[in-house]
């Protein structure tokens, strides 16, 4: 068995404060190919080192080649409400009806809201497909941005409609949705649901 001078393990140390991976290289050349690696703290410190950094190498480019999701709708401290404008729960059939849409921030911090002037209604949609929410025509359309303080709200009126095909008499559940906007960078956060509302629809 080949056993290596005294002097070059101070030639290890040396090499090892500028280049661990060639210290390894010198310990494996100044044993045989037949005999085990003689024991030495150094050679243990280095190839845990090298594990070690390996691991960051892989983990860190895992998580840079992740792609950016967009926020979902329970990252976002806002809740959203709706309540029929008039005081009864019984609705025309082939009349719309007003509702009063309610989006509070329920955080602890202020949140940033992004809202169209005109075609606020295009930012709802149903969960029924009896329910259709009337659109309106817009000479200017503004995105409009609203900063909402911990439990503040923001409030607007929408109107809605009963399709014809539903039946003109019987009760009708449904729920609404807001689809808030965002930048383009962070994609387009998911709907945020309403509490359920229950209607009697008369003819």
């Amino acid at each position: 068995m080949l056993r290596c001078p005294s002097r070059w393990f101070s030639n290890l140390e040396a090499q090892f404060d500028h280049s661990p991976g060639r210290a390894i290289l010198m310990h494996m050349s100044c044993s045989s190919s037949r005999s085990p690696l003689p024991f030495s703290p150094l050679l243990l410190a280095v190839l845990l080192t090298a594990i070690l950094l390996l691991a960051a190498f892989i983990l860190r480019s895992s998580i840079a080649q992740r792609p950016l999701l967009p926020p979902r709708a329970q990252d976002l401290p806002l809740r959203v409400e709706i309540r029929l404008a008039q005081a009864q729960s019984t609705v025309k059939h082939k009349a719309p009806f007003s509702l009063s849409t309610i989006i509070r921030n329920v955080g602890t911090q202020a949140q940033s809201l992004q809202i169209w002037s005109c075609s606020y209604p295009q930012q709802w949609i149903a969960d029924n497909p009896a329910v259709h929410i009337m659109g309106v025509s817009c000479k200017k359309n503004d995105l409009i941005r609203t900063t909402l303080k911990p439990q503040e709200a923001y409030e607007r009126p929408l109107h809605v409609g009963i399709a014809a095909e539903h039946p003109a008499h019987g009760s009708l559940a449904f729920r609404l949705a807001f689809e808030p906007v965002t930048s383009e960078s962070s994609g387009t956060a998911s709907p945020i649901w309403s509490n359920a509302l229950t209607v009697v629809v008369t003819e």
